[in-house]
């Protein structure tokens, strides 16, 4: 039998098989974030399955999903039928797996204003495997956008993300955020943003990186803004490739028209909705910095106290992963 790669990028169409595969295999803990969980396709329904199954086997499984999945506007802000109807199916999915033994968390239930106090990090862990630093969220939407995990085999950032997962819960269930905070991994720096409104590290980072940088690889779901739009306005050389208007849902158009303003020249050309975040610094040395995971890279993620995880990386490994990917998947 052929062994995994103890680092690999899997694709979202793939992610399910990868996962569930990883998840039958677990015996001691299986721990989900997302932000949008949907039993809404045959992958989703065998992903709950297999959380499911772990958990009547004893692991202990726990899942930490968005209030955003049943209250998240798709089409019409006027459409409360749907609205309704997506309420009550995620209400019913919480049940079946609360039956079926698993911990289940809803995030965020007590954030009134629209997208503030959400959690858009995503992570997978099934004992010493860990699917992160990427956009998939676990839904069929999410399955066939142009998006990636990192599957890493390390039984350090296990550990880190599963103390991280309870951190969130914790955090979630006072009502309040956590501070920014870095953590030194093998790999490279984790950062997560907390929650705390106008503070975002990873933005923070993105920016001071682009600032020096004399090229830069943007690749994310809409335009950058603000201090990072200005820093690659002015870096020397740069490549950004982000969704146009026409591909995206109404309110995804709306937060894409903002960038505009930018004056940043688009290289996207395919139909396929981009909700990878990644970007690729070479600095005047000729070094290589990667940025890559949750955020969207959009100042007004930070402004509202959005919670967040990248990895800021120089390990050539992944940065050729994420090469790769644009050229096959962006370019």
């Amino acid at each position: 039998m052929t062994r995994k790669s103890p680092l690999s990028l899997v694709l979202a169409r793939d992610f399910t098989t990868h996962a569930i595969r990883d998840i039958n295999r677990a015996q001691h803990t299986v721990a989900l974030v997302t932000t949008t969980f949907h039993d809404d396709c045959p992958e989703t329904s065998q992903l709950i399955e297999a959380f499911e199954t772990a958990a009547k086997r004893g692991v202990h499984v726990s899942l930490l999903v968005d209030t955003l999945t049943y209250t998240e506007i798709r089409g019409s802000i006027l459409d409360m039928k749907k609205q309704q109807q997506r309420g009550v199916h995620a209400l019913r999915l919480e049940r079946r797996l609360r039956k079926a033994g698993v911990k289940f968390h809803w995030l965020g239930r007590d954030s009134n204003i629209g997208f503030a106090g959400r959690t858009h990090s995503k992570w997978l862990i099934a004992d010493d495997i860990v699917y992160t630093f990427g956009g998939v969220n676990t839904d069929l939407m999410s399955f066939e956008n142009t998006d990636y995990m990192l599957r890493i085999q390390q039984d350090e950032l296990a550990k880190q993300l599963y103390k991280e997962h309870n951190n969130v819960r914790r955090s979630d269930e006072s009502g309040r955020g956590m501070r920014n905070h870095r953590l030194k991994n093998p790999l490279g720096t984790i950062l997560i943003d907390g929650g705390l409104p106008f503070n975002s590290l990873v933005y923070s980072r993105a920016s001071q990186l682009a600032a020096k940088a004399q090229s830069i690889l943007f690749v994310s779901q809409y335009r950058p803004t603000g201090r990072l739009a200005r820093a690659i306005r002015h870096c020397p050389q740069y490549k950004m490739y982000v969704n146009h208007m026409q591909n995206a849902s109404f309110l995804n158009s709306i937060i894409i028209s903002l960038g505009l303003f930018n004056r940043l020249h688009n290289s996207y050309n395919h139909s396929t909705y981009i909700h990878a975040k990644f970007i690729i610094f070479t600095m005047n040395d000729g070094s290589r910095v990667a940025i890559t995971g949750s955020h969207n890279f959009v100042q007004g993620s930070g402004m509202i106290g959005t919670r967040e995880i990248a990895l800021e990386t120089k390990d050539p490994k992944i940065i050729t992963m994420l090469e790769d990917f644009a050229k096959q998947h962006v370019m």
